[in-house]
């Protein structure tokens, strides 16, 4: 049976796991984050309104989708 110590170790060592995959997945997303944003931004004052601006509009959601997917894969493994 593990002693008290190495059960609060084992502890303290899973949560630093576990911040060291949040902050890989932060750093991950924030680029591609930002420059969806900014895309996104520029379209939208760029574009008048179309029929076309909502299937880029979805279009742009599923990339943001899959990007976001592949930060937290990385974030993982």
């Amino acid at each position: 049976m593990p002693s008290a110590e190495e059960k609060l170790h084992a502890k303290l060592s899973g949560q630093e796991d576990e911040k060291k995959r949040n902050r890989g997945f932060m750093s991950e997303i924030a680029g591609p984050v930002i420059t969806w944003i900014a895309i996104a931004a520029t379209y939208a004052s760029l574009q008048s309104e179309t029929p076309n601006t909502a299937a880029w509009g979805a279009i742009m959601f599923a990339l943001l989708a899959l990007q976001i997917g592949l930060a937290g894969w990385k974030a993982r493994n």
